[in-house]
């Protein structure tokens, strides 16, 4: 079994089935920035603790908020889970929309080293 495995020599891949691994475009401009990710994962981090803090004080009656009356019937658990939940997601979002932003700031910076 190990001959065969030694006879059999490992084949190239061909070069139209070989993907380049590249964060610019062909034109040259940044299409990924590691802090997309980065900042994707803090912002849902910090989102979810502080939404989840508020939803946890709502449901246990020291931040009262009228309306929300329905937060605090089940337990505080669940709203701080819900809280923290909703928070992530938010949080992620702007996070990830403040790591795009960090990519267009690199792209400006380098059209004007161009001119």
């Amino acid at each position: 079994m190990e001959e065969e495995k030694k006879d059999k020599k490992m084949k190239k891949p061909s070069a139209d089935s070989v993907l380049e691994r590249t964060n610019r475009d062909p034109h040259g401009n940044l299409i990924y920035h590691p802090s997309m990710l980065s900042l994707a994962v803090v912002g849902a981090i910090i989102g979810g603790i502080i939404v989840g803090f508020i939803a946890w004080m709502v449901a246990d009656g020291a931040w009262a908020v009228v309306g929300l009356g329905q937060m605090s019937a089940g337990n505080r658990g669940p709203a701080a889970f819900l809280g923290f939940v909703i928070g992530s997601g938010i949080g992620g979002l702007f996070g990830s929309i403040m790591g795009i932003y960090r990519v267009l700031r690199e792209n400006r910076k380098k059209l004007k080293g161009k001119n």
